[in-house]
């Protein structure tokens, strides 16, 4: 297939692609299922690996991971909020970041874990049914940027010597 000329006539193959591909699939076009050629171009995806991808919230940087087991899918998502200096290095903010830390209530989705380095991080692992759409995908990382910002703020704040916001206590259903 040669090169779009246009980035009109680009968005017109590439409808015609979706089109064709959702019509060989039963389904919607799910995202491990698909593969994105070098021109833009998509395939039925044969391979099992994980499905891996970053996105950017607030200057930091969240690496995912989708993995198929049959039919079900478990998306893992992390991100490095904070660097935890040794004591050598300071111990008054270390000890207002683990202070911190500690003062956080449970947060509803994901947890903070230090790891190598002394590196904060936020994670969380979600299982997905079938079919594991780009919208439903996207709807997922929102959702726990959403569940996790107030605690990467909460440790953002301590770390800059600023009184850190009370915690927000998990609303309960």
């Amino acid at each position: 297939m040669a090169q779009p000329t246009s980035t009109s006539s680009h968005y017109r193959a590439t409808d015609a692609a979706v089109k064709n591909l959702s019509r060989a699939m039963a389904g919607p076009i799910e995202v491990d299922q698909v593969h994105v050629g070098d021109n833009g171009q998509l395939w039925p995806r044969t391979g099992t690996e994980p499905i891996r991808f970053t996105f950017v919230d607030r200057g930091r940087t969240f690496l995912a991971r989708l993995v198929r087991v049959g039919e079900r899918a478990r998306l893992h998502i992390a991100g490095e909020i904070a660097q935890l200096p040794y004591t050598v290095e300071s111990p008054a903010l270390r000890a207002a970041l683990l202070t911190a830390i500690r003062g956080m209530p449970r947060m509803a989705l994901g947890r903070l874990v230090v790891g190598p380095g002394q590196t904060i991080c936020v994670e969380a692992e979600l299982a997905f049914e079938a079919p594991v759409t780009p919208n439903r995908l996207i709807a997922a990382a929102a959702m726990f940027v959403a569940a996790t910002r107030p605690a990467a703020e909460h440790i953002d704040a301590a770390g800059s010597g600023k009184t850190p916001p009370p915690p927000t206590p998990r609303k309960r259903r």
